[in-house]
């Protein structure tokens, strides 16, 4: 299997509490679903021993996972999940959201530390609250793509909360007919601090040198003078959808495969198709305040930019 849903509440529940073993245990069993490998690194969490954090912007222990894929033997690829929890929450109505960290590279020390690490430790999950009618469990969706060179994490992709949730998406570079290739890779991740918090890192996978952009995917704000956020841009049909391409020096530029942006005038909902790469593809959507990546550039058009949507791999 390559794809998981799993369904747990945007939240780690008061200082002391056991809520954050809910969704740690169901990230973990997903990634083991879908097929990453737990490494045998010391100091690695005890999911059945976990307690809430007392403090905002703490985390409560850490996993190291590498990929299993075709290239994983000459191009290997490592990753360490920290858990914790972002904000301050005191009552049932400030409870604090989740918050968790990445940090990628070509092997781990043994001792949970990643060596070869392409960029520096990444921190996704908004520093706050969410309320009590909001903390409700919602599906989120996993996916290493139908070949496993990819990690699409979003562990709260539907939660129904006004602020962005934990979120990752790493893949390996491609050739011209989607191929995963041991080039480079992307790495790319929700926001933080603010909803425009947001990183996407384009790297060598040799060299290391990576170019990194605030944004997920540069959006056209209009169609013909209609604003895209409007909908009903194409006749009820989906929206234009938009390949992120991936450049850093010295590698030749690709097109991701795993992850489209689309604006949210005509968002599909659910799975839909694409093609990408010469090949048809079946995408996820995964919409709402929940995710906020895919942003518009108003170049020559007018009113603010907007929020975008993205669909993940999910086949």
């Amino acid at each position: 299997m390559t794809t998981a849903t799993i369904n747990v509440a945007p939240t780690n529940g008061l200082s002391g509490g056991t809520e954050i073993r809910a969704w740690v245990q169901a990230v973990h069993d997903a990634l083991e679903d879908i097929g990453f490998v737990q490494t045998a690194d010391t100091g690695q969490v005890d999911i059945a021993t976990m307690t809430n954090p007392t403090s905002a912007n703490t985390y409560a222990g850490y996993e190291v996972w590498r990929f299993a894929d075709a290239l994983q033997a000459t191009a290997p690829l490592f990753f360490k999940l920290e858990y914790g929890r972002g904000g301050s929450g005191s009552s049932v109505n400030a409870q604090p959201t989740p918050q968790m960290a990445i940090t990628v590279g070509t092997g781990s020390d043994g001792e949970g530390g990643i060596t070869g690490t392409f960029v520096d430790r990444l921190e996704s999950g908004y520093s706050s609250t969410v309320v009590a009618s909001s903390a409700v469990a919602s599906n989120g969706y996993l996916s290493s793509g139908g070949d496993g060179a990819m990690l699409a994490l979003f562990p709260f992709a539907d939660a129904a909360i006004d602020r962005p949730t934990p979120a990752f998406f790493v893949e390996r570079s491609r050739d011209i007919n989607g191929e995963a290739t041991a080039d480079g890779l992307v790495i790319a991740l929700g926001p933080r601090s603010s909803i425009a918090d947001f990183g996407l890192y384009c790297v060598n996978y040799e060299t290391g040198v990576y170019t990194s952009s605030g944004i997920l995917a540069p959006l056209p704000a209009q169609i013909n003078g209609s604003p895209l956020s409007t909908g009903s841009l194409l006749g009820g049909t989906i929206a234009p959808l938009f390949p992120l391409i991936a450049m850093v020096p010295g590698a030749t530029p690709w097109q991701v495969r795993g992850l489209v942006a689309y604006p949210p005038g005509d968002a599909p909902s659910g799975t839909f198709d694409a093609r990408l790469s010469g090949t048809t593809r079946t995408y996820r959507a995964l919409n709402g305040t929940a995710i906020q990546w895919a942003r518009t550039i108003a170049v020559g058009g007018t009113g603010s930019p907007f929020t975008g949507c993205i669909g993940i791999e999910w086949e």
